[in-house]
């Protein structure tokens, strides 16, 4: 997109926001029969402006906020005699809370709305059939398979695969009865989620798991030292493409081909080689490979190849550690691990304390403990967590949903209300966390933004689709509601608590009082614009 188009969205974001939040103010203000003198979005120079009735209304040059300026907003300031019985600190002290309040409460009110036109209408979205199945995990120790297709959960009809993730996700160690679709035939399962921890946005959770993907797993192999496999000539990484004669796409058709086969096997395989910079060589292989006992895999020797390194980047602790190409993740904080997506959601807690992880090198068992790591440097201003320096994702290991399995949802104007008034509460506990652990450090302050942030985040946002557009207006909105609410003197938390002082003693804050707390929320204010622009200029110039 080009920087006009850009500018344009950015306009469009903030803007919005602030005129939702004076709004707010200004119709409040006319129900309470307080004069409201300007109604301004932007602060600084006069751009544009016009009167209509007792109110200016007008666009200034810095779109950084905006404000309604009533009659006797501030102690000691001049009131025309006839707007006397018409001020702000005049009114009743209830009204003085609903006029403030009113503002936060409109930027609470629009992410309702806004969030009801992402949901309205038709979405696709992806049935809950199982792609694969972690091998260990309470999924297959349940008895699942990739292919089947989870019907109902308790009883309840499960219809997207994010529905069944969010059940999953709530229930750790509560035994779930799923009924599954197996080949038309439908069979009774009883599955208990595993409690692991995991790391959100800003902190550690703890979550159920059950071990299943959405996507299909291509036939990639793990060769495991000494193996069968290995001693045919087939390398980790080598992607199946063949079993005698019999074509193989996935690891489920492998797996499947093997329990048929007797004797020994055929395979022919694809193996990719790295050149450099990412740049790799395909060639095709063939290797004639006996069976053993077991199913699947395990006939062979082999194992699934997702929990190999594909890649080990220079300078960086997994290369300080020693840990090689081809090198396999048995197990993190002493939970065995047997997928790409274990190992990565139980690493990713090395951003906020010590793990400890084994692996597996040329038969070698090794242990090490690792994190927490810190972004140091400009990088700690890129809000990118540091890099453990591995890559699983050989490229002969795509991972694809399968083809044509979705559903279309369809959102009347109720189930659309209903969604956006359910994510609602969620955003305020985000923002409401955040804001709570920025004063302690466990949100850094490197993390906050200005408008240089709003700025790409718009421009991003905007180039996803409306819908994403929507959806950061709504989060943003929400910040900006709880914000204002802070007991910050010049923010509208702290006029909430004068108000409120007034009416438990009975008279106004002190003149001296209000002085002082407003020196002071000047400095606060100032000092977090200064942070803020630090940070965007840095990300501008470092990430």
């Amino acid at each position: 997109m080009g920087a006009f188009q850009d500018t344009i969205y950015f306009a469009i974001f903030l803007g919005v926001l602030v005129t939702v939040h004076e709004a707010g103010h200004f119709f409040a203000a006319k129900w309470a029969g307080v004069k409201v003198l300007k109604f301004s979005i932007g602060f600084g120079p006069k751009l544009f402006s016009f009167r209509r009735g007792e109110t200016e209304y007008q666009i200034a040059a810095l779109p950084l906020g905006g404000f309604v300026a009533m009659a006797g907003h501030h102690p000691g300031e001049e009131v025309a005699e006839e707007d006397a019985g018409r001020t702000f600190l005049g009114a009743v002290w209830w009204k003085r809370v609903i006029i403030l309040m009113a503002g936060p409460a409109a930027n609470l009110v629009f992410p309702i709305i806004a969030l009801f036109f992402v949901y309205l209408g038709d979405s696709t979205e992806f049935t809950p059939r199982v792609g694969a199945v972690e091998p260990g995990s309470p999924a297959a120790v349940a008895g699942l398979r990739p292919g089947d297709l989870i019907v109902s959960i308790d009883g309840t009809p499960i219809r997207t695969f994010t529905e069944l993730s969010k059940i999953a996700g709530a229930s750790a160690d509560k035994e779930l009865a799923l009924v599954v679709d197996r080949a038309g035939k439908q069979e009774a399962l009883k599955v208990t989620p595993m409690n692991v921890e995991t790391l959100g946005m800003i902190e550690i959770s703890r979550k159920g798991r059950i071990g299943i993907s959405l996507a299909e797993q291509a036939a990639v192999l793990g060769v495991p030292a000494g193996s069968a496999v290995e001693v045919a000539g087939l390398r980790t990484f080598d992607r199946v493409i063949q079993l005698n004669d019999e074509p193989v796409r996935t690891a489920r058709e492998l797996e499947a081909a093997l329990d048929r086969a007797s004797g020994g096997v055929k395979l022919k395989v694809v193996r990719f080689s790295a050149l450099h910079e990412g740049l790799v060589l395909p060639e095709i292989v063939t290797a004639e490979v006996p069976l053993g006992e077991g199913a699947g895999l395990a006939r062979i020797g082999a194992e699934g190849g997702d929990a190999y390194v594909w890649e080990v980047r220079a300078n960086t602790p997994a290369a300080a550690l020693g840990i090689k190409v081809g090198d396999r993740f048995t197990a993190v904080s002493g939970q065995a691990v047997h997928s790409v997506g274990a190992v990565e959601d139980r690493m990713a807690l090395a951003r906020k304390r010590r793990v400890d992880i084994e692996w597996r090198s040329g038969g070698e068992k090794k242990v090490a403990t690792v994190g927490p790591f810190v972004p140091e440097g400009n990088a700690k201003y890129c809000m990118a967590p540091t890099d453990f320096g591995v890559r699983f994702g050989a490229p002969g290991l795509p991972m694809a949903p399968i083809a044509g399995d979705t559903v279309t949802l369809h959102f009347g104007p109720l189930e659309a209300l209903q969604a956006s008034l359910k994510k609602l509460p969620e955003g305020i506990m985000l923002i409401g966390r955040i804001l709570a652990k920025l004063p302690t450090g466990e949100v850094p302050l490197e993390s906050m933004g200005g408008p240089v942030q709003i700025f790409q985040v718009a421009s991003q946002t905007a180039e996803a689709g409306m819908g994403a557009f929507l959806s950061a207006m709504a989060i943003v909105s929400v910040n900006l509601a709880l914000v204002n609410l802070l007991p910050i003197p010049i923010l509208d938390g702290f006029g909430i608590l004068t108000a409120l002082w007034e009416a438990v003693r009975r008279r106004p804050v002190p003149m001296r009082a209000r002085e002082i707390a407003t020196y002071f929320g000047f400095a606060v204010l100032a000092l977090l614009m200064v942070v803020a622009f630090r940070n965007d200029i840095a990300r501008l110039l470092f990430c």
